[in-house]
């Protein structure tokens, strides 16, 4: 997420805000991983989204755990 988050920087994740919400970063788990992406919504099909322009964008696997919106 350069560089709007810094590899290593710690995160607040609000557990209560756990519903996705267009362009916003979101931890998310798919598998055993845990996350911290912006999600996009392209006609309900979420998108996990990196600001850094290295990574491409994935398609959020349908049981993924959305654990929380980053703070």
């Amino acid at each position: 997420m350069d560089p709007t988050i810094r590899n290593g920087s710690t995160v607040l994740v609000d557990h209560q805000h756990d519903e996705l919400m267009h362009d916003c970063i979101f931890a998310v788990r798919p598998g055993s991983v845990v996350l911290v992406k912006r999600t996009v919504d392209e006609d309900r099909d979420w998108k996990l989204v990196s600001d850094n322009t290295k990574y491409k964008p994935l398609d959020l696997p349908e049981d993924s755990q959305v654990l929380g919106k980053v703070r």
